[in-house]
């Protein structure tokens, strides 16, 4: 992308509050670009980071469920469907919305499952996990 100055931008992050966000600066002038969207996406996403949102567990069949309210649905990019990660604490329940594999491993500091055949027993922790076949 060419630079009001005439020079060649190079690919770049800028931190909008506590989000990062793409876009491009002159090395000639030190002039920066970002796209005016990502830019309100940023915002939106910043104050929703610092609003405490509560939502009600419910019974959806056999199994339960939570709402996510439409503006992080919305600022996330989510759609019905979409499989996300989720960890487990004695204290929060973690989304994560980039590791998409659900690969059903448990990790804690005594036992790291990697896709290999693992037991945990279940008197020491309280569960039964199995991870994949060799």
């Amino acid at each position: 992308m060419k630079c009001r100055c005439g020079g060649e931008t190079v690919p770049a992050r800028f931190n909008v509050g506590n989000v990062k966000v793409k876009g491009w600066h002159c090395p000639e002038c030190s002039e920066n670009y970002v796209e005016e969207k990502d830019v309100e996406k940023a915002v939106e996403m910043n104050k929703i980071m610092s609003t405490t949102m509560f939502s009600k567990i419910y019974k959806s069949g056999n199994s339960y469920a939570f709402r996510i309210p439409k503006n992080v649905v919305d600022v996330l990019g989510f759609e019905e469907g979409k499989k996300l990660g989720m960890r487990i604490t004695p204290d929060s329940i973690i989304l994560d919305i980039k590791n998409q594999t659900g690969s059903g491993n448990y990790i804690n500091k005594e036992n790291f499952t990697s896709g290999k055949e693992r037991f945990i027993k279940e008197k020491e922790y309280g569960m039964v996990t199995r991870g994949e076949e060799e």
